[in-house]
């Protein structure tokens, strides 16, 4: 069984805003489910901290904690929006 700390998992992540190499193939736009996963880490080699994961991530794909407070906001009315 896989560790879910070496995995992210982040759902409905905008096509536009994945790196251009990651959009090839894709459409121009649209809502993708992006997973990332840790390679060669293993139980005997010891566990890797969260920010070390995203100090890892692309400039572009980081976001405070104001940013993805935004993105919840903007989603969920969104998702209200439809319900209407």
């Amino acid at each position: 069984m896989e560790d879910a700390m070496n995995r992210i998992v982040k759902t409905h992540y905008p096509v536009e805003k994945l790196p251009e190499d990651l959009r090839k193939g894709l459409p121009q736009r649209g809502e993708v489910t992006v997973t990332l996963e840790v390679e060669g880490i293993s139980d005997t080699r010891g566990t890797i901290s969260l920010d070390a994961i995203f100090d890892a991530l692309p400039e572009d794909l980081r976001k405070n904690s104001d940013q993805i407070d935004e993105d919840i906001r903007l989603s969920r009315d969104q998702w209200e929006r439809k319900g209407e």
